[in-house]
């Protein structure tokens, strides 16, 4: 009975069916020449010279270890001694056993640009077949970076033409994100490449509000309030963008202290606030009314409190008044 294959590991097979077929082709250049219809150039272990040639053996052992990464960096050293562009299609060897898909396609697009008039039919029509396979595991991303001038790096590696918008291949899965340009504020992202379906980011660089530093040493426990809110109690001290600031410190029994700065950007201001306390009139009328308002009181309360005399009742048909006793 014939097992059903899951679409991952029927891509996953396929991916890896086509970076081995990549290897294979791409590995050949290690060993035999580029053809020119002219000319048939050496093999670069003959062409190159010096460390050219000192780096591009140091390449091929470590790619034949597995070690691509650092093969990557000696061919690249290699190139760019002797600009031989067979060195260029080993880079792109190096990036695709790392799949690095993206930056493979890119390597040999240039080895084909460059080496017109050098590669043999064969040659273009094995990198124009590369480029294609490699293009099964990348998707199209656009940005756009403002202000002009922002500096833009993907997986920490500088995208030199990132001035406003442009378009770059990413391989599939998470990638990082980070622009910077002075006076601004930097812009980290993630952007999660889930399939060959084109995306677009638009990335926008906020500037850097302006600072002055402010210092306000108030008494203990008096509330400092800054642009109306409360900041602090007693010292205040803290970073605020340049401008008007209204400053008031309060406290209990003391009247309010109030102020205006005008800090400029990049300065410092520190200011001491001694609170007055709160004016008072002469105690003598305040004794003299609150004297009179007690004896007003307790007089009468004595008035309310005196018993009234009892009257006895007149008996009917006497000549006086006669009490009980």
């Amino acid at each position: 009975m014939a097992r059903a294959t899951s679409p991952g590991a029927a891509l996953q097979g396929a991916r890896g069916f086509a970076v081995a077929r990549c290897a294979l082709m791409l590995a050949i250049a290690f060993a035999l020449p580029a053809r020119a219809e002219t000319r048939t150039p050496r093999p670069l272990s003959e062409e190159l010279q010096g460390p050219a040639r000192a780096a591009f053996e140091q390449g091929r052992t470590l790619f034949e270890h597995g070690d691509h990464l650092t093969a990557h960096a000696k061919f690249r050293e290699a190139f760019e001694l002797s600009r031989d562009v067979r060195l260029v299609w080993n880079m792109a060897a190096c990036s695709s056993k790392q799949r690095r898909y993206a930056r493979a396609i890119a390597e040999a697009e240039r080895y084909l640009a460059e080496g017109q008039g050098l590669l043999t039919g064969e040659q273009q029509e094995r990198a124009r077949a590369f480029v294609g396979e490699m293009r099964a595991f990348v998707a199209e991303a656009s940005f756009v970076v403002t202000p002009a001038g922002a500096s833009l790096t993907i997986d920490g590696e500088p995208v030199p033409e990132a001035q406003g918008r442009f378009t770059r291949l990413l391989e599939f899965g998470a990638h990082e994100l980070a622009a910077e340009l002075e006076e601004h504020e930097p812009h980290r992202e993630r952007v999660t490449i889930e399939g060959p379906a084109a995306v677009s980011r638009t990335i926008a660089l906020a500037p850097i509000a302006k600072l002055a530093r402010l210092v306000v040493d108030a008494p203990e426990g008096a509330r400092v309030l800054v642009d109306d809110r409360p900041a602090s109690l007693g010292r205040f001290e803290g970073a605020l963008p340049a401008g008007a600031h209204r400053v008031r410190v309060e406290a209990e029994g003391h009247e309010p202290y109030a102020v205006v700065f005008d800090l400029a950007p990049g300065t410092s201001k520190a200011v001491g606030v001694t609170l007055t306390p709160v004016a008072r009139g002469p105690w003598w009328p305040w004794a003299l009314g609150g004297a009179a308002i007690a004896c007003g009181a307790a007089l009468g309360g004595y008035l309310l409190l005196k018993p009234e005399p009892v009257q006895e009742p007149q008996l009917p048909g006497t000549l006086g008044t006669v009490y009980l006793r």
